[in-house]
Formats: C-alpha cells, sequence, structure tokens
C-alpha cells in the first residue's frame, strides 16, 4: 500500500469512528432522557421524527456513499 492510501484508510476510519462515537453519544443521550442533538452533524434536520431502523437504513446509505468516495480517491491517487 501506497503512503496515500495509507493516508485515505486512516482519514475514513477516524470518520467512522467519529460516527461511532455521535451514536453512542446518541444512544446514551436517549437513554438517559438528556437527548442533546444540537450538534449532531450525522443526521438530517428531518431524522428527528425517523424511527431506528430507518436511522439504520440512512446510516448504510451514507457509509456506501463513504465508501465510494473512498474509492473514488483511491483511483485518482493511482493515475497520479
Amino acid at each position: 500500500r501506497t503512503f496515500l492510501q495509507d493516508q485515505a484508510r486512516s482519514t475514513f476510519d477516524r470518520t467512522v469512528a467519529d460516527i461511532e462515537t455521535k451514536i453512542n453519544r446518541t444512544k446514551i443521550s436517549v437513554n438517559t432522557n438528556v437527548i442533546d442533538n444540537d450538534d449532531d452533524d450525522i443526521f438530517p434536520g428531518a431524522a428527528k421524527d425517523m424511527g431506528s431502523e430507518a436511522k439504520i437504513r440512512f446510516l448504510k446509505a451514507r457509509l456506501r456513499v463513504m465508501q465510494e468516495e473512498l474509492e473514488r480517491t483511491h483511483t485518482e491517487c493511482v493515475k497520479r
């Protein structure tokens, strides 16, 4: 693997970890009835009315888009 591949992978891993952290924080907030979603940039504003299944589908779709972007970036780096 090249340096650029490692950098892209590292950035992707950090992004996924950040999303997981925010999701875990949201779960904790919901479980303690102290909901603080003001700084939540994972879900769009309309997500407040989404059920759990819809949120999971949204996150999976967002992950697929991120993977496609990573693949596109990787392809561009390889071409250079």
